[in-house]
């Protein structure tokens, strides 16, 4: 079953769950949990991602991020790649750290946030851990009462912010009354994988089709007066084969290539070739950027279809994720998906 592509969101926030395999307390190794701190200070020193808040728990862990026009899945691999293999090296063992890829919900709205900041730092006490949010030494909300923080990186005061609190004895006290006040209040259902469980075979049972759900996508509904109204969460699907694929009307890589001749001004034997100039290179990364990112299809179809190996087509994204040089090849990627998708692509005969 193909996955569907993250969705690159620039400038939003992202609730972050990561599970360990299994559900093994493999965090409660002693040092395990300041090494996963000092990890993820590397990588937010590294990347274009706010830390705002965390919860590291014995199983799992849960990261408040605001994004810039970094790329949250390169941050994710590198910290989950790097302190799971420092793990296993820990513990003498080899295999799977963490239970499958991260999961995220994506919001735009200081609402948003300020949900996931008070949900993570009420973590320990809904688990029966602590007592009160205070308590946990394992949560940034200690840090957003005054206390010396853990990390530099860790931004209090834009997340004190975005609850509407001041950053002041008394905001920080106005604060810690929020989170206090949301002990007893259940998380909003799209936050957990358990739900997205639910979609999934909630879609496949509707449609007949062998539909993979990604990750929720959240905005705040207001009302005439500007005032919040009610969040309004959309679901990102893909259908896994041709036949399901023609039974939503998706293209299929041969309308890409077809589309990117035509927009490029190309034949399709160039861009299907294994050499070419720097212009026919730039191309094929915009086509990879096009059907993967924006399309949501699966590299090893695009490899098929130019004559490339699904490492290469991968290397491909990486360089378009992390190099900003890149940006004109993610620009006709873009406008290459929006003319497919907008079913202006040139037919085949």
């Amino acid at each position: 079953m193909p996955r569907v592509a993250r969705l690159w969101a620039p400038n939003t926030f992202r609730h972050v769950t990561a599970h360990i395999a299994n559900s093994e307390f493999r965090l409660d190794t002693p040092g395990a949990r300041e090494e996963y701190l000092v990890r993820l200070a590397q990588q937010a020193r590294r990347s274009d991602v706010r830390l705002l808040s965390y919860a590291i728990m014995s199983n799992h862990v849960h990261l408040g991020l605001e994004v810039g026009e970094g790329n949250v899945s390169l941050f994710m691999q590198r910290l989950q790649g790097g302190f799971g293999r420092w793990l296993n090296k820990r513990q003498g063992r080899s295999g799977y750290v963490w239970r499958g890829r991260y999961f995220d919900v994506v919001g735009d709205d200081a609402q948003f946030a300020a949900h996931f900041i008070t949900y993570h730092h009420n973590n320990p006490v809904r688990a029966g851990v602590v007592d009160a949010a205070a308590d946990s030494n394992w949560t940034s909300h200690r840090a957003y009462g005054g206390a010396a923080r853990r990390i530099d990186e860790l931004d209090v005061e834009r997340g004190l912010e975005l609850c509407g609190c001041a950053d002041t004895a008394a905001g920080r006290a106005a604060f810690d009354a929020l989170t206090l006040s949301r002990v007893a209040v259940s998380a909003c259902p799209w936050m957990s994988e358990e739900w997205i469980d639910r979609v999934r075979r909630r879609a496949r049972q509707l449609s007949q089709a062998p539909i993979e759900v990604g990750q929720p996508v959240v905005s705040t509904v207001r009302d005439e007066d500007g005032r919040s109204n009610e969040a309004l969460v959309e679901v990102p699907i893909v259908i896994a084969d041709a036949t399901a694929a023609a039974f939503r009307g998706a293209p299929d890589v041969d309308a890409l290539v077809r589309a990117a001749a035509a927009m490029f001004g190309a034949t399709e034997w160039s861009l299907r070739g294994r050499h070419g100039s720097w212009r026919t290179q730039m191309m094929r990364r915009a086509m990879a950027w096009a059907w993967t990112r924006r399309i949501g299809g699966r590299p090893i179809d695009l490899g098929r279809a130019l004559n490339r190996s699904r490492s290469a087509i991968s290397q491909w994204l990486r360089k378009l994720d992390a190099d900003s040089a890149d940006a004109e090849a993610r620009r006709l990627g873009d406008q290459l998906a929006e003319k497919l998708l907008a079913g202006d692509a040139v037919s085949g005969t």
